[in-house]
């Protein structure tokens, strides 16, 4: 039997910048030097989270989600919270 995934509740009242490091990979010869992360920052919708990632989706429309990410906790450098207005002035 498959278990039916549980409806998450998705907050489009705020959205989430993330900047994190990512593998980078080359194919060409070239010299040999220090080892590189790609720095990377991505700006979207809290889809998921547990103890070891964090989803983020670009698009949002009920009950579904697109162009999303899955990113290592491991991989974060910084996370922040931007609360966007509401009817009511600024949520949170």
């Amino acid at each position: 039997m498959i278990k039916k995934n549980k409806k998450l509740k998705i907050d489009t009242d705020t959205i989430l910048i993330i900047e994190w490091h990512d593998a980078q990979a080359d194919a060409d010869w070239d010299e040999i030097k220090k080892p590189d992360l790609a720095k990377c920052i991505t700006v979207g919708f809290l889809i998921a989270e547990d103890d070891k990632a964090i989803c983020i989706g670009s698009t949002y429309s009920k009950p579904f989600s697109n162009a999303r990410i899955h990113i290592p906790k491991a991989w974060i450098l910084s996370r922040k919270s931007i609360f966007l207005k509401s009817d009511q002035g600024y949520t949170k």
